[in-house]
């Protein structure tokens, strides 16, 4: 027998429990949503386009998509790797970001 089978109640609880906890949970932050929006601005203030940054990082422009959509997380390699590139410093960035 199955464990919803035999305790049907606490099975309905745990699985409405989890479904509650996944509907609850955004994809990204409130800072990281900020993070990634100011990544595009400074590419844009930086005169470039995703094309011209994923061919200067070595990378496809998909991957410069993604990250400025939120739909890739960022690392702080990498994060700091588009603000060399952006002209900016890393910790200026943040601050502008509102991160700090």
């Amino acid at each position: 027998m199955r464990f919803g089978e035999l305790f049907p109640v606490l099975y309905r609880a745990a699985i409405l429990a989890v479904r509650q906890q996944i509907m609850n949970k955004s994809q990204h932050t409130v800072r990281y949503k900020r993070l990634i929006r100011e990544l595009k601005v400074a590419r844009v203030r930086a005169d470039l386009t995703q094309q011209e940054v994923a061919s200067k990082l070595g990378v496809y422009s998909s991957f410069v998509s993604k990250c400025e959509s939120g739909e890739r997380k960022l690392d702080v390699v990498e994060l700091a790797e588009f603000c060399h590139l952006y002209g900016v410093r890393l910790a200026e960035f943040l601050v502008q970001a509102n991160i700090d």
